[in-house]
């Protein structure tokens, strides 16, 4: 039997999801059950100083969302972070540290998670473009930076330890339907230090997928259920 892995892009939640009949038993079937959840929970924290919008989602979000069967988090986004590290770590804590990729502390940012389906070890990362609560040395609390300096070498290990790497990544231009060259190249590049599948999102809108050197690349999964902002 296949393994089955479905992956969905952005989700901002103000209010509670609901699916069909006929999608409930398409995902339903999947082994994993993924998705970007883009923003800390209502009520924690306290808003950071920053360029653009401060984005926060229902403070039941995470209970709807493993509520509909979730059961994988990327948190790496350029959201993560807007009402600080206390709002980020206890958001994580409330989807499950152990279900969640891509941010909190500077080592649980950047640490691969392992799920094995019958026999095959399936590795997980996540990152995102610079930004807000980017992770470098001198952070203690943020998201894994995809352009950070130990990113390569850490590709590189983690997949002598696992079957299959899947790396998801978010970035790109919002709201144009094609990436630009230069994440292109970057994807490419993950995928030939050891990466499997490289899946991304952040657009907002669906982009085009490719196949380099046999391996998929998927540019951006665009929004799933994306409804609060503010």
């Amino acid at each position: 039997m296949p393994h089955k892995l479905l992956f969905v892009g952005d989700v901002v939640l103000a209010s509670k999801p609901e699916f069909s009949p006929t999608f409930s038993a398409l995902f339903d079937s999947q082994h994993i059950r993924c998705c970007n959840f883009e923003a800390p929970l209502d009520g924690l924290g306290t808003p950071i100083k920053k360029t653009g919008p401060l984005v926060k989602q229902s403070s039941q979000a995470a209970g709807w969302i493993k509520e509909l069967g979730f059961n994988l988090f990327s948190v790496a986004n350029n959201h993560i972070a807007d009402y600080g590290s206390d709002a980020l770590l206890s958001t994580r804590a409330a989807l499950g540290e152990q279900n969640t990729i891509g941010a909190g502390k500077y080592e649980d940012a950047y640490r691969m998670l392992v799920r094995e389906i019958e026999g095959v070890k399936y590795g997980f990362l996540a990152y995102a473009e610079n930004g807000y609560g980017a992770l470098s040395e001198n952070q203690q609390v943020g998201y894994a930076w995809i352009n950070n300096k130990r990113v390569t070498g850490d590709i590189k290990t983690y997949k002598t330890q696992v079957d299959i790497l899947i790396v998801q990544v978010h970035a790109g231009v919002e709201m144009i339907d094609v990436p630009i060259p230069e994440w292109r190249e970057r994807y490419r590049e993950l995928l030939d230090n050891g990466a499997d599948v490289v899946i991304a999102h952040h657009p907002h809108v669906l982009q085009g997928m490719e196949y380099y050197k046999e391996k998929p690349i998927f540019y951006s999964l665009g929004n799933f259920y994306f409804d609060g902002i503010s």
